[in-house]
């Protein structure tokens, strides 16, 4: 399944024909389920979906717990890719609910529930509930399978994804080394498993400052998974992305663009109109932002806005990142009392989702800045300015210079409240 998806997808397509003839629906239940891990290998999530959920019930009606529960689990995981979170969540309580009652599951079906709710319930940004989830199931695959492990490697993976997300990049470096590490001594060298582990590791030493290591691990993850699965194939643009990201860290715009319009492309094309595309193409208006091309800016937000809007809802906290870029947008055009309105609603979104500290206080800052500029909520732009000063301080991963940043302004304007003269 991992290494000829394909062929594998063929194989259990034809082994569903053949037990729904013959009426084994155990076996039809069991060649479903191959049948989507293949598509999920394959990046086809809503077709795997399908799969699962033709599994799911014929493993409830054969009365098959363990498969029934491995089903669940694997929908929690496609559910959470498709953004489609509180269903995730549905599954997710189900099957820890199944952990007790089924006779044959062990503490590593257990992990694997924790990992799947961890994992598909991480945009809320719950950050301590998701570690002490992924520290549990880590725990697990050390004891029961030893710390060299792929599986180990695998939940040393996902914690190392919570960890970065939460700003505490030293420990994700490490934990993402070490998961490099068993994924080269189990699979070789040249495995797409270690192309995965070579972009974990490389996105979080760049975020560190070392952007030559992080070039070097983007360039080899990269051809790795060209020569496995071809130019266009969805594991691509995880390499893609985050080789971009180091460009545009350098100001290398001109370079990070044409990668993040091929990534892009290829999100499209597998999944639609999905967050994950919306995502996205919020990436690549930041491109043309920094360039100043704010029209195609503008038109990618748009677009992106539509298909969040579509997926999620127009009141999604999801959208908050694509409506703060359109401020930025227009604040870069000189329209402020256009950014304070974007900056406003985007603060709102923010707030309605539990977002982290970061970004609720560098929304608060950018609406702070275009009220000043407008110049009729002096008083409450400097509220605003030093709530976000006094959250940024607190926040996991603070940027010193940003933080600084804030500081200063609310320093220089701090005497000057009240409206423009």
């Amino acid at each position: 399944i991992i290494a000829r998806p394909a062929a594998a997808l063929e194989i259990s397509q034809e082994v569903t024909v053949a037990a729904h003839a013959a009426g084994l629906l155990e076996v039809e239940a069991l060649a479903h389920l191959r049948s989507a891990e293949a598509l999920l290998q394959l990046a086809q999530y809503p077709e795997a979906q399908e799969e699962l959920e033709v599994a799911l019930g014929l493993a409830m009606q054969t009365r098959d717990d363990l498969v029934t529960l491995t089903v669940m689990i694997r929908l929690v995981t496609v559910l959470g890719d498709r953004g489609e979170i509180d269903e995730a969540m549905w599954y997710g309580e189900l099957a820890m609910a199944m952990l007790g009652r089924v006779d044959d599951a062990d503490h590593l079906h257990e992990a694997a529930v924790l990992t799947a709710i961890a994992v598909a319930g991480r945009d809320r940004l719950d950050f301590a509930h998701d570690l002490a989830l992924l520290e549990r199931a880590l725990a697990i695959t050390d004891q029961e399978l030893g710390r060299e492990h792929p599986r180990t490697g695998t939940s040393l993976t996902n914690l190392g994804s919570v960890l970065r997300a939460k700003g505490d990049l030293t420990a994700a470096a490490a934990v993402y080394l070490r998961a490099l590490t068993i994924a080269e001594q189990t699979f070789g060298p040249d495995h797409p498993k270690v192309a995965m582990s070579l972009n974990n590791y490389a996105s979080t030493v760049a975020l560190l400052g070392d952007r030559e290591l992080a070039r070097a691990s983007y360039g080899r993850s990269l051809s790795i998974w060209e020569r496995a699965y071809g130019p266009d194939h969805p594991e691509l643009t995880t390499a893609l992305d985050n080789l971009a990201f180091v460009h545009y860290q350098d100001g290398d715009y001109a370079g990070a663009t044409p990668l993040v319009e091929r990534s892009l492309a290829i999100l499209r094309r597998v999944h639609g109109d999905q967050p994950t595309v919306a995502h996205s193409t919020v990436n690549l208006a930041r491109l043309y932002l920094a360039t100043g091309d704010f029209d195609r800016a503008q038109e990618l937000l748009d677009d992106a806005i539509r298909m969040l809007t579509a997926s999620l809802g127009a009141d999604h906290f999801s959208t908050a990142s694509a409506v703060a870029t359109l401020g930025e947008v227009a604040r870069g055009r000189k329209d402020h009392r256009g950014a304070a309105q974007q900056f406003e609603r985007a603060l709102a979104l923010y707030l309605s989702g539990g977002t982290d500290q970061r970004w609720l206080a560098e929304t608060r800052f950018d609406l702070a800045t275009s009220l000043w500029a407008v110049g009729n909520e002096r008083d409450r732009a400097l509220g605003l300015a030093r709530e976000a000063v006094r959250g940024y301080r607190g926040a996991d991963g603070a940027e010193p210079a940003l933080l600084a940043s804030f500081e200063q302004w609310v320093a220089e304007h701090g005497g000057a409240s009240g409206p423009a003269g």
